[in-house]
């Protein structure tokens, strides 16, 4: 197979990889105000912080989208998910 679709393919793969560590904080952030705010230490997280990790899950399941259409395109298979990657 052409070499330039395996670069394109493995420069879309770390692109997923870094949306999903960035969906990942965000995720972290929001859990860890929330906690705060049952704890009475905090006001929990604020819109600002939802909104981006909508924003963040978005873009993480288009790569996610993306990597799978050119694999597929290239005959290879993906290694299945964890469990923990947005759906």
């Amino acid at each position: 197979m052409d070499a330039s679709l395996d670069e394109e393919l493995t420069a879309l793969e770390a692109a997923s990889d870094t949306a999903t560590r960035a969906r990942e904080l965000a995720q972290e952030r929001i859990v860890l105000a929330f906690r705060s705010q049952l704890e009475g230490a905090g006001p929990g997280p604020s819109d600002a912080d939802v909104q981006c990790f909508a924003r963040l899950a978005l873009v993480e399941k288009a790569l996610q989208k993306e990597v799978d259409s050119m694999a597929e395109f290239m005959g290879r298979e993906r290694l299945a998910r964890a469990p923990e990657t947005v759906q």
